[in-house]
């Protein structure tokens, strides 16, 4: 092939830019510059960085021959024509070798699973959720045959079924991969824009229908193809648009603000050059190695000319791509005063050694979707959590529940609501002493709270007016400092643990039925949260020793520390769970952080640190794809998202401190069967009932009651131990000491006692308290 036609061919666009060599000159290697091979005509030379690439690059396809092939990493499968592969794209019924040497016949395919899986025609398994999504991933459309599909009445409807924004439609970029958003037919002139056409502040192109804000209509730039936006303008020239373009000093007129500071005069008075010191070089632009103030483009890097004062573009480091690409895996660069340093395409990213490049793991490090997340190779999926539905945007969910989500939260002597949408803020319960915890069970409406001055546990009525009527107190005796409470929403049953009684009890929704679940080696306790669709319960202790997460049953049984690798002095604070991801999620007052693990304690990841709205959390709780938080210091409420901790915004800041917080939405107690529904809600049992670790009914016993051996009946018995402390009186199982087996009598009903007795024809106790000068009784019930 003559040197005459080569160059025709690139400059048609039917080969990639590659430099041909002059006629006559010596087809050596050398004749390259550094960072190119000699394709094997000794004319073309191409960037080394496109060897092995899976596209051929030189005229007679060498850069993609065998001889020509890089060493495979440890990880990466050597093809046949010597590119390199993820080894987890072996046997997966894609060429991704290009020669289907990845694909060999003693490849043993897996079976597809039948419920989360989709068989393709080819033999190949895809996610379930990727059938008729009107996108082929397949690869040979079977899992898009016989679908029918709708678009919102935003959206283009592509001619494969697919639906993309309105907008996307004829602005000149193929969107569909069809084309046809872009076909002559949808594109009019009558009809030049998407169907909905400009918004009210927006000026639309001619003739491509293109649509600019309106504030760029007149500003001495062509922001329009054919300039229409300047056209009829008689001299004028507006304001620019101060968050995307930058005001030229003299003539005020409007460049794109990445042209500010970028090494290049754009203004006639070079004023976008103007006070660049302190301005950002970024990547792909570097500065010079010891001149900052001048910010060179990679194209002026290494072309011979030496464009920084120090020479520090050009040079010795210049010919280090050149040996084995500097060690990269793709694309090597020489930056100034650094030396070699590699990037990748996009969809790649740079692994730990910062030289070879790997696929992003989108879904892993949580950068598109904002709820499930599936990727096979460069293809990402989005889909939502059960009860929600994807958004116009491909990433983000919205619930379909109609029921308008908002928070309740409590400052001590209130509890007051927030309207997640609308904001507006109400008072729900006034005239409290000090409210600490809050939960509510949705589906009865009934809010629960604990007052740790009167140690009493209150509830009342949801109103749809936004109000709390028929407020009742459910628990009123035996409580020291009930710091934590929570609604099992299922069973119909209420658990609170105390942080003065080291205990955790329960009780039906009324408070009868009242039984002490789980006592003993606790220190300080402060938060719970269940989930009773797998009957499990967590709770936090400050412990100062030995500061950690427990869990058991919601029946009490099967008690273990889930998480313990936390600093001495730790104080985990707040709990909720994500019902959605099976983790629960905690704040830490002395890290003053948030923090999220799996259910058995594992994977746990650090979601947000040290931000100014996080210097003393409390309380949290989750919704959707963002984590709530109440925080004393600052006296806020504040979201984030819940895997990065980006996007924080503070949602009201309160007069006092804020304590707990729930979001109140269906969504955040999820229905399952009710093991204990049978009996009037008692299930198998003859008093209470619970749920069970592996979601089956369990037995229990209110006190002065046992149960017997059958674990089903309970019956009466009165024999416990007695004792009493200077502010508590405790009547124990003699078998368990650390269970009450009666309700704890403590402050107020007490100051200070110094004697006990009893008498057992009337079940009644006596004592004396010496602060009061008195002596009580009660009965033991």
């Amino acid at each position: 092939m003559s040197e005459f036609l080569l160059a025709l061919l690139t400059l048609s666009g039917l080969l990639p830019i590659a430099r041909v060599l002059t006629v006559g000159a010596d087809r050596d290697q050398q004749l390259c510059d550094p960072g190119e091979f000699l394709c094997h005509d000794h004319v073309t030379c191409v960037s080394q960085s496109w060897l092995c690439d899976g596209d051929p690059d030189c005229p007679d396809d060498s850069d993609e021959s065998l001889d020509t092939s890089r060493t495979c990493q440890v990880d990466q499968f050597s093809c046949g024509n010597g590119r390199c592969i993820p080894r987890a794209w072996l046997c997966d019924r894609e060429d991704d070798c290009g020669d289907q040497t990845d694909e060999m016949a003693s490849c043993e395919f897996p079976t597809c699973e039948p419920l989360t899986q989709f068989v393709c025609k080819s033999g190949r398994c895809i996610s379930s959720k990727w059938h008729c999504d009107s996108d082929d991933d397949c690869g040979d459309g079977s899992d898009e045959v016989g679908c029918v599909h709708s678009c919102f009445d935003n959206q283009f409807r592509c001619s494969s079924g697919r639906c993309i924004p309105g907008h996307w439609a004829c602005d000149g970029d193929n969107d569909c991969g069809d084309f046809s958003d872009e076909a002559q037919i949808n594109c009019t002139k009558e009809e030049i824009h998407s169907p909905a056409g400009c918004n009210g502040n927006e000026f639309q192109c001619h003739p491509d229908g293109n649509c600019v804000p309106d504030l760029w209509r007149c500003d001495g730039e062509k922001d329009c193809e054919d300039g229409s936006d300047e056209k009829g303008c008689n001299g004028t020239i507006r304001l620019c648009d101060h968050k995307t373009k930058f005001s030229c000093w003299s003539t005020g007129r409007c460049i794109n603000k990445a042209w500010v500071c970028d090494g290049d005069i754009d203004c006639e008075d070079q004023s976008d050059e103007d006070d660049c010191d302190s301005f950002l070089c970024g990547p792909p632009k570097h500065p010079c190695a010891n001149d900052t103030s001048v910010c060179l483009q990679p194209e002026k890097l290494c072309n011979g000319k030496k464009d920084c004062p120090d020479g520090s573009d050009e040079g010795y480091l210049c010919d280090e791509c050149s040996l084995n690409n500097g060690g990269c895996s793709n694309h090597c660069s020489v930056v100034p005063g650094r030396g070699i340093v590699c990037s990748c395409p996009e969809g790649l990213q740079l692994n730990k050694d910062n030289k070879t490049c790997e696929i992003v793991d989108y879904c892993s490090n949580h950068l598109k979707c904002s709820q499930v997340c599936e990727q096979h190779k460069h293809t990402v999926k989005c889909s939502c959590y059960e009860g929600w539905k994807l958004d116009v945007d491909g990433e983000s969910c919205t619930s379909v529940d109609p029921f308008e989500a908002f928070i309740i939260f409590s400052i001590r002597h209130e509890i007051r609501r927030i309207d997640l949408h609308k904001r507006d803020y109400s008072l729900l319960v006034p005239g409290l002493r000090n409210t600490i915890a809050l939960d509510f069970h949705f589906n009865q409406s009934l809010l629960y709270w604990t007052d740790v001055v009167e140690d009493r546990i209150y509830r009342g009525k949801l109103s749809e007016s936004g109000g709390v009527s028929a407020i009742e107190v459910v628990v009123e005796h035996g409580l020291a400092t009930p710091e934590g409470l929570t609604v099992d929403w299922i069973a119909g049953n209420i658990y609170w643990i105390d942080s003065n009684l080291d205990q955790i009890e329960v009780a039906k929704l009324d408070g009868s039925l009242r039984t002490t679940l789980i006592a003993g080696a606790m220190e300080h306790p402060r938060a719970i949260a269940l989930d009773p669709r797998y009957g499990i319960l967590f709770w936090t202790d400050w412990d100062a020793n030995f500061p950690r997460i427990e869990s058991a049953s919601m029946s009490g049984a099967g008690r273990k520390t889930i998480y313990k690798d936390m600093k001495t002095g730790a104080w985990p604070n707040g709990l909720t769970v994500d019902h959605f991801e099976k983790r629960i999620v905690w704040t830490d007052a002395r890290s003053d952080a948030i923090y999220s693990a799996l259910y058995d304690g594992t994977n746990m990841i650090e979601i947000i640190r040290g931000h100014e709205y996080l210097s003393h959390p409390f309380a949290v709780s989750l919704y959707g794809s963002e984590v709530y938080w109440t925080d004393w210091r600052t006296n806020t409420l504040s979201k984030a998202n819940k895997w990065t901790g980006q996007n924080v915004s503070v949602i009201q800041k309160t007069s006092a401190q804020p304590f707990d917080l729930q979001i109140y939405h269906p969504s955040r107690q999820p229905q399952a069967p009710n093991p204990c529904a049978a009996n009037d809600g008692k299930g198998p049992c003859s008093h209470m009932c619970l749920i069970n670790h592996n979601r089956s009914a369990a037995c229990a016993c209110p006190h002065l009651m046992k149960l017997s051996s059958d674990k089903k009946t309970c019956y009466e018995m009165k024999k416990f131990l007695l004792y009493a402390r200077r502010s508590e009186i405790r009547g124990v199982d003699i078998d368990n000491p650390y269970f009450n087996f009666i309700t704890a009598f403590t402050v107020p009903d007490i100051d200070d006692v110094t004697v006990i007795d009893f008498d057992a024809s009337e079940e009644r106790l006596y004592w004396t308290d010496i602060k009061t000068q008195t002596i009580k009784r009660a009965f033991i019930n």
